[in-house]
């Protein structure tokens, strides 16, 4: 799966790979997930990054070269404007449906981003103030603050490419290795 867009209780999309040709495709359900349905005229509009091509993003304005060789992470706030961490460890954001990306902004230890509604907010490890992963609050621009802490006992290497984010009505959603955690203040306090 290359995205995953949860708009209520009901209803799923999902930008993935065809079974056939691994071809990125849309997918929707209006049931909470009890079925799917392909919609192939929405993967068009919609924002991804095709594994087989990780220096591309598409947009909803069509396919145009990515602001790096890899990205590993995109952040999408909106038809025009998302955020890309790339493999180098450096972010880029886009305005104009990544026609243009922003100058890079170096992002140490970042392994994931999600959207907000005011910027962007990262997950980083190995960050000398935090054992587990740091969360780092980003704004439109990338200007960044610390956000909150989810302590960890393990090394950081281990949870480099197993640490998941988002955030939805109010409520930061943090995967990290073999836990699921969830916060209400952003981070500071965890349950």
């Amino acid at each position: 799966m290359q995205r995953l867009m949860v708009t209520s209780e009901s209803v799923i999309e999902m930008v993935g790979l065809t079974e056939s040709d691994c071809a990125p495709d849309f997918v929707k359900t209006f049931v909470g997930g009890d079925n799917y349905s392909t919609y192939t005229a929405k993967i068009d509009g919609t924002w991804y990054v095709d594994p087989a091509n990780r220096a591309t993003v598409h947009s909803p304005a069509g396919e145009t070269t990515a602001p790096c060789d890899a990205v590993v992470s995109l952040a999408v706030r909106d038809d025009k404007r998302a955020a890309a961490l790339c493999g180098d460890g450096q972010l880029f954001a886009t305005t104009d449906a990544a026609v243009t990306w922003s100058d890079p902004t170096p992002a140490p230890g970042v392994v994931n981003l999600t959207a907000t509604d005011s910027g962007y907010l990262a997950a980083a490890v190995g960050v000398a103030d935090c054992a587990g992963v740091q969360l780092v609050a980003l704004t439109a621009e990338l200007a960044s603050s610390p956000a909150g802490c989810y302590p960890s006992t393990g090394p950081p290497a281990s949870l480099s490419g197993n640490v998941g984010v988002s955030i939805g009505a109010g409520t930061l959603w943090l995967w990290a290795g073999d836990s699921l955690a969830r916060s209400g203040d952003e981070g500071a306090t965890w349950q």
